[in-house]
């Protein structure tokens, strides 16, 4: 059983039942990378019993891992003074720790969404199959890209001398003051590695299958819509006028919606808040006067900022796309709402319900079920992004003279 899976179609029940061998998942380059952070999220990528045990405690030493960052993190704060970097640092690694946290408590949604992922991807065609595919394996490359150049940056940066500075630590700080200098930089060096690897890494791994998620979701209503434009159950002169099957079909692809939805809300939410506060307190960090360490924020917050948008461009597009390929499919019942044969009969009764029930229940992506993502979202985020930054360089002493500074 675990080699084959039953393809819905959308044929009227009772359905023949397409089975396929089991391929490999479309998005199995994720999937797989998702495993080194101790997160299998189709349950289905660790087999064997011995290979599970030690899955198991690779999982349960991250999960002590992350928690001691935030423990960390936040003692930090209690021996020190708030500074702009601490605090720019610090929302990075709660955003990352919320999200691994959340990941594990919706993993249920997101694994319901994962697999049915699989189902609508195996209806595509075979070059829309290969297509998505390729955008997958494309998204995985730089996702990893992406982590190294966060992982490289802190091997080529000048070290800080004082250990305290550092505001989250590994377990390699208890033997940091028995070495020597030389080592004392290779592991400090080492310990931020170690850290930006799975907070940066998780963080940015976990944006990129949201937008994978999304993007498909996008393509099981554009293969809907093609599938029902001239399909017998929606013809007048037929006699297999079926609205039922049509809207019961519809559904099926909304309440996944719904549950990607319901997997990925929150975290969506903890995201936009990092990058919201992230990127305006580090911009505020450059402006003071130039020291030894603004060549290394400035490229920190050029790296920061070029996921950060394309997150924002990319969830933002890829959300409403949604959206509006969900319109353009529930749409397709106007074609009968404008022929008098309809109207009364009681079909047309079944057509408003629907309709009525769309209205009322968009299928939609979400910030924490409080504002729909869309291009007015991004926009939204970008004005209030830049009138904080106006009215903190106004309002900030050392502004003007950071300015001054860098040019």
């Amino acid at each position: 059983m675990a080699d084959f899976v039953s393809v819905m179609t959308y044929e009227p029940l009772p359905s023949t039942n397409i089975v396929t061998s089991r391929k490999r998942h479309p998005l199995d380059p994720i999937l797989k990378s998702f495993l080194i952070f101790g997160i299998d999220i189709e349950h289905r990528e660790v087999t064997g019993n011995f290979a599970k045990i030690l899955f198991k405690v690779w999982s349960v030493i991250l999960l002590l891992c992350y928690h001691y960052y935030l423990i960390s993190d936040l003692a930090w704060y209690i021996r020190r003074a708030v500074q702009e970097n601490a605090i720019a640092e610090s929302i990075s690694v709660w955003a990352s720790i919320i999200t691994y946290d959340l990941l594990l408590l919706r993993r249920k949604h997101i694994k319901k969404t994962v697999r049915f992922v699989y189902n609508e991807t195996m209806k595509l065609n075979e070059k829309e199959r290969k297509k998505f595919e390729k955008i997958v394996l494309i998204v995985c490359c730089v996702v990893w890209v992406y982590i190294c150049i966060f992982v490289t940056q802190h091997g080529a940066f000048k070290h800080r001398e004082n250990y305290g500075e550092f505001h989250t630590t590994t377990l390699l700080h208890m033997v940091y003051k028995r070495l020597n200098q030389p080592m004392r930089t290779i592991v400090a060096k080492l310990d931020k590695c170690i850290e930006s690897f799975f907070i940066q890494g998780l963080m940015t791994l976990t944006m990129a299958l949201y937008l994978l998620l999304s993007l498909n979701a996008r393509l099981w209503f554009k293969n809907f819509q093609k599938h029902f434009e001239n399909h017998e159950c929606l013809k007048l002169d037929s006699q297999t006028l079926d609205i039922r099957h049509f809207t019961s079909s519809y559904e099926i692809l909304a309440k996944n919606v719904h549950t990607l939805d319901d997997g990925f809300s929150q975290i969506v939410a903890s995201w936009l808040l990092m990058i919201l506060v992230t990127l305006c307190v580090r911009i505020i960090s450059v402006l003071n006067p130039v020291t030894v360490t603004t060549n290394q924020m400035l490229t920190v917050i050029i790296l920061t900022f070029t996921r950060a948008i394309t997150t924002l461009i990319g969830t933002s597009f890829i959300a409403d796309s949604v959206y509006n390929e969900s319109l353009r499919a529930i749409s397709l019942l106007f074609k009968l709402r404008t022929d008098n044969i309809v109207w009364k009969s009681s079909t047309f009764y079944e057509i408003q319900l629907a309709l009525t029930r769309y209205s009322f229940n968009p299928t939609q992506l979400t910030v924490w079920k409080f504002a729909r993502l869309n291009r007015g979202f991004l926009m939204t985020c970008l004005g209030m992004m830049t009138t904080y930054i106006i009215i903190a360089i106004q309002l900030y002493p050392n502004a003007m003279k950071g300015l001054e500074s860098l040019s």
